[in-house]
């Protein structure tokens, strides 16, 4: 679904913008071709899909504290730019990479084996 090239009705949401003066009410806000065109408390507006939901929040973007990027070891699968691609997609502004590629595999099997030795010889 192409939310950019529609019009999107937004029910009953939280918003947080600490610079906004909205921040912190909770308003219905109507999207026409991806750009917000109305925020009100309540709209009764025709639009191709509506978003409805208990605690529904709105934000400029989020934090993905648990991003997982296969960049470097498996960059067949991942690269840090399609990662980050995504993650902006997703609505995601800022991440935090954890690190869980073939890198952190090897040493994780290096430490084992390292102390599985030690405890051989024991």
């Amino acid at each position: 679904m192409d939310y950019y090239k529609m019009k999107l009705l937004i029910k009953q949401a939280k918003i947080i913008c600490s610079n906004s003066n909205l921040h912190g009410e909770i308003k219905d806000i109507f999207i026409e071709d991806g750009v917000i065109t109305n925020i009100s408390d309540y709209l009764d507006v025709q639009a191709d899909n509506v978003i409805s939901s208990e605690n529904l929040h709105v934000s400029i973007g989020w934090m993905d504290v648990f991003a997982q990027f296969s960049d470097p070891g498996y960059e067949f699968r991942e690269t840090l730019e399609s990662g980050v691609a995504a993650a902006a997609a997703g609505g995601a502004r800022k991440h935090c990479s954890n690190t869980r590629t073939a890198l952190f595999s090897l040493r994780l099997f290096k430490c084992s084996s390292a102390h599985s030795i030690s405890n051989s010889r024991q």
